[in-house]
């Protein structure tokens, strides 16, 4: 049996390269990829047929539909997900697309993307040098789409890293975070209606392969109370997101536990799910790209904060609810503390009091503005907890420092 070599990367952003020429390219000859007199396709009833099948409506899905039909494809789209839920990450996503300076020398590029591979020998050099050429022309695909392309500079994750100056992103609108990319991408769907069609609430169950050649014909489709036999004469493209609303695989996968996304709650694995059948390998598959980890609010089933700790030893989610509690208790016992009147209080030591505040007060701001520029993400969260007890921290020390001296000085005076 063939198989398919996918990464959890492929499953989730672009899933398959389609035997089609450019997007804007002419119409192909008819002749099908697969002939229709193979006798597993006889063997099966099917209930419609395309000549690409997508399964997943998201950024991945809709370019991989849009192109598709600009090359003269009939289109079929299945989603999970009902009318005005679907997008899984995509309707979440902060609406900008990585993207390189088109002057840039593509070995400084290559560095760069070999760099942050790490040794790593996945994806291979000619995947890499592909990608490359391809996100030169981020901008001028989201213009081809009807966008104003905005480009932001400074956007490597790596700033030190050789060719990390022409990393940049490009959006539909600045600053992003407005569904705008998604809006844009939906747009162009339906204006292609006549070559694409779209099933909601219709997931992709199962992908059908002839075993004897290991080519994957088509997909079983649950739509409307029951399976349907869906063939695709030309390409079957899998864009169905990842696991994050998938708790068993986001253990067995990315080892997070007590995980639950804000959004994207229709993207639970079933394209992986659907790969893994076909006897495909994954790669990757502890990488997780999409909505941080959540806690889940036992009572409501509603995903709130940040999972910034492990909490693998409480499956109900009390360990956050305990931490909380941890964090109140030390707050309230250091304000306790820094707050509680000296056993002989007078007009020196209230002055005393005012000015260590007032010092801790300065020294807090400081340090929260040095963090905001040289950190960010969860590292920021992190300092942000820790500063719930600075101030009151960095009062006790000054206060008791000033106060030692005062009480040295009045002794000297003596």
């Amino acid at each position: 049996m063939r198989a398919f070599r996918l990464s959890a990367a492929a499953l989730c952003l672009s899933a398959a390269f389609l035997s089609f020429p450019s997007a804007y390219a002419a119409e192909p000859a008819a002749q099908e990829v697969i002939s229709a007199s193979s006798s597993y396709l006889q063997s099966i009833q099917w209930d419609a047929e395309y000549d690409v099948v997508i399964a997943g409506y998201g950024f991945a899905g809709a370019a991989a539909a849009i192109a598709a039909a600009d090359a003269g494809a009939s289109v079929l789209m299945v989603e999970k997900a009902p009318y005005g839920k679907e997008g899984g990450n995509s309707r979440y996503a902060h609406q900008g697309c990585l993207f390189f300076d088109p002057s840039a020398p593509d070995d400084e590029l290559f560095a760069y993307m070999k760099a942050m591979q790490n040794g790593a020998d996945n994806p291979s050099d000619e995947v890499i040098r592909t990608y490359i050429k391809e996100t030169k022309h981020q901008a001028e695909y989201l213009k081809k789409l009807g966008a104003d392309p905005k480009v932001t500079p400074n956007a490597a994750e790596f700033p030190d890293f050789k060719g990390a100056k022409y990393i940049q992103r490009v959006f539909v609108s600045l600053p992003g975070a407005d569904g705008k990319l998604y809006a844009l991408m939906q747009e162009n769907v339906e204006k292609r209606a006549s070559r694409i069609d779209i099933w909601y609430e219709s997931p992709a169950v199962k992908l059908l392969q002839d075993e004897k050649t290991g080519i994957v014909h088509g997909m079983v489709v649950k739509s409307e109370g029951r399976d349907r036999f869906i063939r695709a004469r030309r390409g079957v493209v899998l864009a169905t997101g990842g696991f994050e609303n998938n708790p068993r695989m986001y253990e067995n996968y990315a080892y997070v536990y007590n995980a639950f996304p804000k959004g994207a709650h229709f993207n639970t694995g079933d394209g992986i799910e659907m790969a893994l059948d076909v006897n495909a390998k994954l790669v990757n598959m502890a990488v997780v790209n999409g909505p941080d980890p959540n806690v889940i609010n036992p009572d409501t089933g509603a995903a709130y904060g940040y999972l910034l700790h492990d909490t693998s030893h409480n499956i109900s989610g009390c360990g956050f609810t305990r931490n909380n509690a941890v964090i109140v208790g030390l707050l309230a016992g250091t304000l306790l503390i820094a707050c509680s009147r000296e056993r002989i209080e007078d007009e020196g030591i209230g002055r005393i009091r005012l000015n260590a505040l007032l010092a801790a007060l300065y020294a807090n701001c400081a340090a929260v503005a040095a963090a905001a520029l040289v950190t960010y993400g969860a590292e920021f969260l992190d300092i942000m907890i820790y500063n719930l007890f600075t101030l009151p921290l960095l009062f006790l020390l000054i206060f008791r420092w000033q106060l030692r001296r005062y009480a040295k000085e009045a002794a000297d005076e003596e």
